[in-house]
C-alpha cells in the first residue's frame, strides 16, 4: 500500500497517493484506528525520552507529554475523518456504474428464464454487477453478471411453480468496482 504513517512530536503525517483501490482505504483507516489507539503511549514516551521537555519525568514533562498526546490524537482524528470521506466518495464513485433500459420479460413457464443486456459503461470482465426490476418480482430470480465491456446481462428466472407475465418495466444494473 503506498501509505506512509509517520509521528514525531506535535505532528502526525500521513502521506497517501491517490488511486487506492478501495479494500486498501479500508486497510488504511482500519492501520489509523489502530495507531489512534496507541497513540497515546508512544507520543508520552517520545515527549519525555526525546526533548519535548527537557524536565526530567515530573508532573510537568506529564503535563507536557500529555498536552502533545492531545494535539497528536486530534490530528489522527482529522485524519482519519478525511480519510473517511475519502473512502465514502470512492464507493460512492463505484456506485454511480449505473444503466437502465425498458424491459418486457416474455411469459415465462415455471422453470423456464430469459436473458437480456444494459448497457452500464465502464463496466469490465470480473466486475460485480446487481440488477433490479421497477415491477414486482414474486417467483422470480434475478441475476446479473458482467458480460462484456459496458454491458451487464441480466436473467429472469420463472421458479414461482406457474406460468408469470410480469408487464414493461424498467430494469436497472449496478456494477461495484
Amino acid at each position: 500500500m503506498a501509505t506512509n504513517v509517520g509521528i514525531t512530536q506535535n505532528t502526525v503525517l500521513i502521506d497517501i497517493k491517490t488511486g487506492l483501490p478501495t479494500r486498501d482505504l479500508f486497510l488504511l483507516l482500519n492501520y489509523l484506528s489502530t495507531v489512534a489507539a496507541d497513540l497515546s503511549t508512544l507520543v508520552v514516551e517520545d515527549a519525555i525520552n526525546n526533548g519535548v521537555t527537557t524536565k526530567a519525568p515530573s508532573e510537568n514533562a506529564v503535563y507536557d507529554a500529555l498536552a502533545t498526546r492531545d494535539t497528536a490524537i486530534a490530528a489522527v482524528v482529522a485524519s482519519v475523518a478525511s480519510l473517511t470521506t475519502t473512502v465514502n466518495t470512492k464507493i460512492s464513485t463505484a456506485l454511480t456504474l449505473t444503466g437502465t433500459a425498458t424491459y418486457d420479460p416474455p411469459s415465462l413457464a415455471d422453470g423456464a428464464g430469459t436473458t437480456t443486456t444494459v448497457t452500464v459503461t465502464g463496466a469490465v470482465l470480473g466486475d460485480m454487477a446487481l440488477a433490479s426490476f421497477s415491477l414486482t418480482t414474486s417467483g422470480i430470480t434475478i441475476t446479473a453478471w458482467v458480460s462484456a465491456s459496458d454491458t451487464v446481462s441480466v436473467r429472469f428466472q420463472n421458479e414461482s411453480g406457474g406460468v408469470l407475465d410480469i408487464a414493461s418495466g424498467t430494469l436497472k444494473a449496478a456494477v461495484l468496482r
